[in-house]
């Protein structure tokens, strides 16, 4: 399904190619991250559409066909979301380092992986969270949607200034449920680690200390 979107595709390539060519790139930056943004969101809208088509049908040996074709399709764009963030991930793994940004793909409390931020069409302040972006390029610091990336699953918007990245929550309202406040705990953890390289309590280990390899 890929193949419809082609020319986009044939565009995040050359924005990434650009980026690897010049870092200070950052027009090529912001614009390879709005494409990606219009493409996660335009397939993920498609996906909800196709869902509802699906819940709409009462099955039976008739409708069994439809449906089998509606699972192909969702299940072939959530692949597709999964390429265009690969070009997310891209990004990152051009500015930072690659065992910093390991860190980032699973939670601080246990050995799993973070689960994602679901559909982006549905977050809340997301609005909010552009603007601040595009504020933060137009200052001339590098910077990347989390969202838009498989891999990095803490903060709304990462700064692309170091090895390490460095986070940023978004938030469009001050008060803050159990969930918000546990995400905060967690951000505020692995920003810690990174920061003084060790960490109590981290993923199963009641100490972990970073270090360089001789």
């Amino acid at each position: 399904m890929l193949g419809y979107r082609k020319k986009s595709f044939e565009k995040a390539f050359d924005y990434c190619q650009s980026l690897k060519e010049n870092l200070d790139d950052l027009d090529t930056l912001l614009q390879l991250q709005e494409l990606l943004l219009f493409e996660i969101k335009r397939a993920q809208a498609n996906i909800r559409s196709l869902k509802l088509q699906r819940k709409s049908i009462s099955y039976n040996e008739t409708a069994r066909k439809r449906i089998d074709y509606l699972d192909r399709r969702i299940d072939r764009l959530r692949q597709v979301v999964y390429v265009w963030k690969c070009f997310g991930d891209a990004i990152a793994f051009i500015y930072l380092d690659r065992f910093s940004l390991k860190q980032t793909y699973y939670n601080t409390h246990n050995t799993n992986v973070k689960q994602d931020a679901g559909f982006l069409i549905d977050k809340e302040g997301s609005e909010l969270e552009l603007s601040i972006f595009r504020t933060i390029i137009d200052e001339g610091v590098p910077c990347l949607l989390c969202d838009i990336t498989n891999t990095i699953r803490y903060g709304d918007i990462c700064l692309l200034t170091g090895d390490d990245p460095s986070f940023i929550e978004v938030k469009s309202s001050r008060k803050k449920d159990r969930r918000g406040i546990r995400q905060m705990r967690r951000l505020r953890k692995l920003s810690n680690f990174y920061t003084t390289d060790e960490a109590v309590d981290f993923r199963g280990s009641e100490k972990a200390v970073r270090t360089n390899l001789p």
